[in-house]
């Protein structure tokens, strides 16, 4: 075990954080329902930083049954703005720090508005071209809370998942968008083990 760098002499000190979460608060309700799983992405300072040249700690904390691990890389503050508000990756040489920025990364990019998903590779019969095309089944519960409607018409849901699937074509290549998508009112089927089916009716579009 290593002694507290932080720590001087015995003395007490702060710690500073910001914990970061959707405008639905689902984060936190996550959370406070205490799951089986569950992860956190926060900010983290020793010091209250007086410039974007600081050294801060940006964190992605998981819980697994009660054990936490924590995964987290050293960057300036202003590396922190860009890649959380603007999406701009930090350069790492080293693959311990690239491997965590991909998995914060991931976390970012997961939505609350998609319970399930597969993407699939789709080649129209008579086309050359190979298209990617996502089923997806929504989580209904998030847009009725987020639209603040009890009903809702296959036009609110195809709305909010043709603006979540333009946002997420923004970050890829073009060759890599999602051409197409088509709205399940099923959950995808699954293995014994509760993953995803690769084969079979999942593979209908």
């Amino acid at each position: 075990m290593n002694l507290d760098k932080y720590c001087k002499l015995g003395e007490n000190y702060n710690i500073y954080n910001i914990y970061y979460d959707t405008l639905n608060n689902d984060v936190i309700r996550h959370s406070i329902s205490k799951p089986y799983y569950k992860e956190k992405l926060r900010l983290r300072s020793y010091n209250i930083p007086t410039s974007l040249n600081d050294k801060v700690f940006l964190e992605l904390k998981k819980k697994i049954n009660g054990i936490v691990n924590k995964r987290r890389v050293v960057m300036t503050l202003g590396d922190v703005y860009e890649f959380l508000e603007n999406g701009k990756k930090p350069l790492f040489d080293d693959y311990e720090n690239k491997q965590v920025i991909k998995e914060i990364e991931y976390y970012l990019n997961e939505s609350p508005l998609v319970s399930e998903c597969i993407v699939l590779g789709d080649k129209p019969k008579g086309d050359k071209e190979t298209y990617v095309t996502a089923k997806i089944y929504p989580n209904k519960d998030y847009i009725k809370e987020i639209l603040n409607k009890e009903d809702l018409s296959e036009d609110d849901i195809k709305k909010e998942i043709k603006t979540l699937v333009s946002d997420i074509n923004k970050k890829l290549p073009n060759f890599k968008h999602i051409k197409n998508f088509k709205i399940v009112k099923e959950p995808l089927e699954k293995t014994t083990t509760q993953k995803i089916k690769r084969f079979g009716n999942n593979l209908s579009i």
